[in-house]
């Protein structure tokens, strides 16, 4: 039974480590509509972030919010600042001088409850648009 414990903590290990946990979404074809009553409307993003946390406070694998689509090891990166501001250096990197309506989500879900193996699984979602 411990075995099970223990290649099951490896899995979400290598889970993390397999996948790009930070990445930011552009939709650019809007049908000629506006995003806001001023200004022109670039594209509208989202951008996200996750990692695995071992009690809930400290980071096992996240996302790399300054390289999105890269994983670091034992950096905290899963927070509201840091993916505000890789999706608004996003919207910017498009040429928008403004990103509007932003709007955040986050969520913390234990993934396995046994101890020592109480790890976590936190996400963040940030979404905007970009406006010239």
């Amino acid at each position: 039974m411990k075995n099970k414990h223990v290649v099951g903590a490896l899995c979400v290990a290598v889970g993390a480590l397999a996948a790009g946990c930070a990445s930011v979404d552009v939709a650019q074809k809007l049908n000629g509509q506006q995003l806001t009553q001023s200004g022109t409307s670039i594209a509208h993003l989202n951008g996200s972030n996750w990692g695995i946390y071992w009690l809930k406070i400290i980071p096992i694998f996240t996302g790399s919010t300054d390289h999105p689509g890269q994983q670091l090891a034992f950096k905290d990166t899963v927070r509201l600042d840091t993916v505000v501001d890789m999706t608004t250096a996003s919207s910017k990197a498009l040429g928008a001088t403004k990103t509007t309506d932003l709007q955040s989500h986050e969520t913390s879900v234990l993934v396995f409850p046994l101890p020592p193996f109480l790890f976590w699984y936190k996400a963040v979602e940030v979404s905007g648009n970009a406006i010239k």
